[in-house]
């Protein structure tokens, strides 16, 4: 199989192709075959050898092997430092199957890529193959690998890799870019292939594959950037059952070469001569298998294994000078009585050709050459690429004759344009011999910059002058730094300031340079800063703080220190520097002075002056509290002139007595004490607010005495005092008025204000009003409050309704109630809704404080609004919500911040019913719903998602998840299927299903949308939805669903329908109805139903033990609400679960009968 064959780095060159003579085309072939497995014969015929050069002189080679007599599989490594002459004992390393391995090379970096089981095994020589390091494995996403293919440049390694998975072939892509240290963690799949072979120059991979089908084709694809992206496919071959293709390139050249599957297979090349753009016809070589292709010169060569001509497989050489339209004859290689198989061709440099194959049990190496008369510059080791103006260089070439015969008398030339020409003459050499030429000696008195030096042959028999010269470029190194100026110290100080001294430095020169800069100042400061510069790059520099401890005048003298600095005048600059005394303060503060309203702006303004004996410039601070700073510059103030400063205008919001101060910040001012003046303003806000209503909460019972009661707040400055009103109506009409006064209530503070007695006998909704009435509030908003309350009939023991309605969720911002997408969670603090029906609108509830709106969910990139397959949870202060609506969006929403994160669901189907969202320490579970089984958490410490355990069934619209804060409970709808769901051991577990008949309807309902779940005090609670008032509990120690109290319909005549949620909060469960209304209800019932006419459709079907219980004025009821004993006696109960009333107590307690 066809191996990576990458080129030794040099100047791109243009190669226009022209036909030349066959006289001087001719191969020249050694004959002598070179063995590289050494004296020791393998059991069985080695496998898939590949070859990769360094130099005319350092081969590497790699093959896999299986030896049968031990059943062992290696991969084998052998290099040979003198041509192919001879090559060392075989390197073995240990693979789990008979591999397809390769390998590549660059400078003294050999590497090697190999399967080995279900990984990929990379070795790496950093000695030019002395040793190599310990393996690297990579693993495969999916799939056995099979085969490797890996090419290099510079420091880049690539890796292709064909992975089984049958009936599938894939390929993989890896990449490393630090000589392979180091590999990319998840690989680039290039899709669906095998036998994959690749060649590389510069930044261009070039890869074929065969396609994976039985009836393969040979496709082709690149990546023009080192593998960030791919190019499309495209179809090199047109037959099937194309087998093994073989690839190599140089500059724009691009060979492709295949064969045909079968023992006399046909053998297919095809061409391009852009690097891959576009492709020239197939042309048919001949027939054979195993063809291996490479580039040399202006031809493509080939070799492959042909059995129809020989009677027995043999090694077949070709070339063609026109990319395929035309071949050179065949030249037969091999001559033996094994089969020579599977052969390898690689060159080096333009004429150079190695080639390697496989005779039954042993790996053989010969070496040919073509072009009779061809001289190359190998390389130019002299200069080096950057020089230093004014130092002399031997320039010097390493010259290469790769032709056939020996060159005489020619002349090689080392040029620079315009500044310098050298030649060297040569009276003969060898073929396949190197020398190394040097020039006369030059001095690089030159402009700074870059020059290009050139090397060529000038030989007038050499028959390819594409490689007679060769390029490189110089850069003239300029060490030059400087002074620019002194910034600091300025001309004039103040004894006792503390300045930093600063000055300008610059690199001149065309290196980085680093060095010492010195500053010194009169006779007690010498300073030095180490300063690191690139060339052209200014900087300011800044030394230790000098305190000024010397009067008089100063020399300041700064140096740069370099060495080797070419230009030495200007790498000083000095100043004079006088010293004086420095005194500045402030006079008076002119404004704010006094009390102010909030909301007003004033202008800060004072007066400062300069004490001291010299002109000064000094910066001014004014601060009022910790509110507001502002800093002025006062520029040239003369000696006892005085300035009136203004600062940037202040708004004044901060209720509050504030300090004002204003202050000169001179460096080095000689008198402090004048430097600040303080006075104190006061900011006067008048707030206050309304917070909560008390009494009544959201109930009142008929004809009992309560005391109105409810809570303000002062949130202004200083203290306030003003009237609470609170007013009841029922049915337009004032039942209650009162007014009460409240005195002297300090900022910040809250306060209960209670109302005389009140008896109301009216049962039904009464509107409550309360108004705060405060002369000159500045923000009136918050002064009323306009709420209902219920007042109800006692219905025995003092207790209210089951069900008590508590608000309604305000129509306010979009005009809509609760439909399909809405829902409901708890905090510690209220509860969050969700208001669905194709609106983005959040509403929070806390008893006594009603339902405002509080935020808008962000439209997203999907800009949907919230509809079904929505749901909402809390955790740790945050918000979650799916928006459903048939999008992947999931928002978080930072309570404390108010900042919205968007956490996209994975998987590949958006949100549209039966989603499930609920949050445990750590984790936030979903469930997609959507008719799948998707389950996933996201975990908030790494900040991805998980795959979970899919549910058990598939989740339809109409489902509900809820949690107890340990496990996941899940009912699922339209089959009324419950499930729970343990995090520890993450396993599913079918608890009973929702019955489908309630006994307080008697119809069969199913769970549909609109269906809510919620766990309290032990329980899970439930409303099946699709327009019900059936309400249920789960009883966990029991494990059985108990039927409680219908919902009612109230004013809006309707049941639980689309949009509705149940949460736990403050020691009551709270439903929100949905169903396109906007009613939220609390749940007041004892969690059973104590209803003796209940239908008795759901009593136990099976044969039940009786077991006796002594029990003296009691009341039985089973799970239906059914009395089921009533007396003073001993009685036998079922197995199962009871309620007991005990007489006269007006108290139940539940009994769970085991057996």
């Amino acid at each position: 199989m066809n191996r990576i064959k990458v080129r030794i780095k040099e100047e791109i060159v243009i190669l226009i192709l022209t036909l030349f003579s066959s006289s001087w085309t001719t191969t020249l072939w050694e004959t002598s075959n070179i063995r590289i497995d050494g004296p020791n014969r393998f059991s069985t015929f080695p496998m898939c050898r590949s070859l990769s050069t360094r130099g005319p002189d350092t081969l590497h080679c790699v093959f896999s092997d299986w030896q049968a007599e031990i059943s062992e599989h290696y991969v084998y490594y052998s290099r040979s430092t003198n041509g192919g002459s001879s090559w060392s004992s075989p390197t073995s390393f240990p693979a789990s199957s008979n591999s397809f391995p390769s390998i590549t090379a660059w400078d003294r970096n050999v590497y090697i890529s190999y399967p080995n089981g279900d990984v990929v095994t990379f070795r790496r020589s950093t000695d030019n193959g002395a040793h190599f390091s310990t393996s690297v494995n990579l693993n495969p996403p999916s799939g056995i690998p099979k085969a490797t293919a890996i090419g290099c440049w510079g420091s880049n390694v690539y890796l292709i890799v064909h992975s089984e998975l049958i009936p599938n072939n894939y390929l993989y892509f890896y990449r490393s870019t630090d000589n392979g240290a180091n590999w990319s963690i998840s690989p680039t799949s290039l899709g669906n292939g095998l036998y994959p072979a690749i060649s590389v120059w510069r930044d261009t991979i070039h890869l074929v594959y065969c396609s994976s089908t039985s009836n393969g084709v040979v496709y082709y694809r690149r990546s023009t950037d080192g593998g960030e992206h791919w190019g499309d496919t495209v179809r090199l071959g047109t037959y099937f059952s194309e087998v093994f293709p073989s690839i190599d390139c140089r500059r724009g050249l691009v060979g492709v070469v295949w064969s045909q599957a079968g023992s006399q297979g046909a053998i297919y090349f095809r061409a391009s001569t852009n690097s891959g753009t576009s492709w020239g016809n197939i042309s048919f070589p001949g027939n054979g298998r195993w063809a291996s292709v490479t580039v040399g010169g202006y031809l493509f060569h080939i070799v492959y294994s042909d059995s129809a001509t020989y009677g027995n497989y043999e090694i077949r050489y070709r070339s063609t000078p026109n990319n395929g339209e035309t071949w050179n004859p065949v030249v037969r290689l091999t001559t033996t009585s094994a089969r020579s198989i599977q052969p390898y061709i690689h060159c080096f440099g333009d004429t150079l050709l190695h080639l390697v194959w496989t005779e039954r049990d042993t790996v053989y190496y010969k070496k040919g050459r073509y072009l009779p008369k061809d001289l190359e510059i190998f390389s130019i080791p002299s200069p080096p690429r950057t020089i230093d103006s004014g130092s002399s260089y031997i320039p010097a070439c390493s010259l290469y004759n790769s032709g056939l015969d020996t060159a005489y008398s020619f002349l090689v030339q080392s040029h620079i344009p315009g500044l310098y020409l050298s030649t060297a003459s040569v009276s003969a050499l060898p073929p396949n011999s190197k020398i190394r030429l040097n020039f006369d000696q030059f001095t690089a008195n030159w402009p700074r910059g870059t020059y290009i030096l050139t090397c060529s042959t000038q030989y007038n028999l050499d028959r390819y002058p594409q490689n007679d010269f060769k390029r490189c470029t110089l850069s003239i190194r300029v060490r030059d730094v400087g002074i620019l100026d002194i910034l600091s110290p300025p001309d004039s100080v103040d004894y006792g300031q503390s300045i930093t001294p600063r000055a300008r430095v610059k690199n001149f020169g065309t290196v980085n340079a680093s060095f010492w800069t010195k500053m010194t100042i009169g006779s007690l400061y010498r300073e030095s800063v180490w300063v690191d510069l690139t060339p052209g790059e200014t900087m300011t520099v800044a030394l230790p703080d000098w305190l000024v401890q010397e009067r008089g005048t100063l020399i300041a003298q700064c140096q740069t220190k370099l060495s080797s600095d070419l230009r030495p005048e200007n790498d000083t600059a000095s100043k004079r520097v006088k010293v004086g005394v420095g005194d500045v303060g402030v006079v008076a503060i002119l404004a704010p002075i006094g009390t102010y309203d909030s909301g007003f702006s004033v202008i800060p303004q004072a007066r400062v002056k300069n004490f001291g004996t010299n002109p000064f410039s000094f910066p001014v601070r004014f601060l009022i509290g910790s509110f507001y700073t502002d800093v002025q510059s006062v520029d040239n103030l003369g000696p006892g002139e005085e300035r009136e400063v203004v600062f940037a205008s202040c708004p004044l919001s901060e209720r509050g007595r504030w300090v004002v101060r204003c202050s000169t910040e001179l460096i080095g001012d000689q008198d402090l004490t004048n430097d600040c003046q303080r006075d104190s303003i006061v900011i006067r806000v008048l707030d206050v607010a309304f917070v909560r209503r008390l009494v009544p909460l959201d109930s009142i019972r008929a004809d009992s005495l309560f005391y109105p009661k409810v809570r303000v707040k002062n949130l202004g400055f200083p203290s306030a005092s003003f009237n609470c009103l609170f007013v009841v109506k029922r049915a337009g009409n004032i039942l209650y008025s009162e007014r009460v006064r409240v005195e002297s209530l300090s900022p910040m503070s809250s306060f209960d204000v209670e109302f005389p007695p009140l008896i109301l006998s009216d049962t039904g909704l009464h509107l409550n009003e309360i108004e705060l009435e405060f002369s000159g509030d500045q923000h009136p908003e918050n002064n009323f409050f306009s709420g209902v309350f219920r007042v109800y009939w006692d219905t025995g023991g003092g207790r209210l309704p089951a069900w008590v309605p508590v608000g309604n969720v305000p129509a306010e911002p979009d005009m809509k109630r609760v439909k399909s997408g809405g829902g409901m969670t708890a905090s510690p603090e209220g509860l969050y809704i969700l208001k669905g029906n194709n609106t983005r609108s959040i509403y929070f509830y806390e008893p006594g404080g009603g339902i405002r709106f509080l935020d808008t969910i962000p439209s997203g990139v999907s800009g949907k609004k919230v509809k079904k397959g929505s749901a909402i949870t809390y955790g740790e202060g945050k918000l979650y919500i799916a928006k459903g609506s048939g999008t992947k969006e999931l928002w978080q929403l930072d309570l404390r911040t108010g900042e919205w994160l968007p956490l996209e669901i994975p998987g590949d189907k958006g949100l549209k019913g039966g989603t499930g969202l609920v949050f445990l320490p750590g984790y936030l579970y979903l469930l997609k719903g959507s008719k799948t089984q998707e389950f996933y958490r996201y975990n908030l410490s790494t900040g991805f998602w998980e795959f979970m355990p899919p549910s058990p069934v598939l989740v339809v619209d109409g489902s509900r998840m809820t949690t107890d804060g340990a496990k996941i409970y899940l009912l699922v709808g339209k089959v009324n299927l419950f499930y729970s769901f343990d995090p520890n051991t993450n396993q599913w577990t079918a608890k009973e299903s929702l019955p489908l008949v309630h006994p307080l309807s008697g119809k069969k309902k199913k769970v549909k949308d609109g269906c809510a779940l919620c766990y309290f005090a032990g329980d899970i609670y439930a409303v099946k939805g699709g327009n019900t008032q059936e309400f249920w509990k789960y009883d966990l120690d029991s494990a059985g669903w108990i039927p409680l109290e219908l919902v009612p319909k109230g004013m809006s005549n309707k049941a639980v329908g689309g949009g509705a949620g149940l949460s736990a909060f403050a020691g009551k469960v709270y439903l929100l109805k949905g169903n396109n209304t906007p009613e939220l209800w609390r749940y007041e019932g004892r969690g059973i139903l104590f209803n003796s006419g209940a239908k008795a459709g759901l009593a136990a079907k099976s044969r039940i033990k009786e077991s006796s219980t002594a029990t003296s004025g009691k009341r039985v009821y089973d799970v239906l609400g059914k009395i089921v004993y009533e007396g003073r006696g001993r009685f036998a109960l079922r197995p199962g679960i009871y309620f007991i009333e005990e007489e006269g107590k007006g108290e139940r307690k539940k009994l769970v009968i085991i057996k």
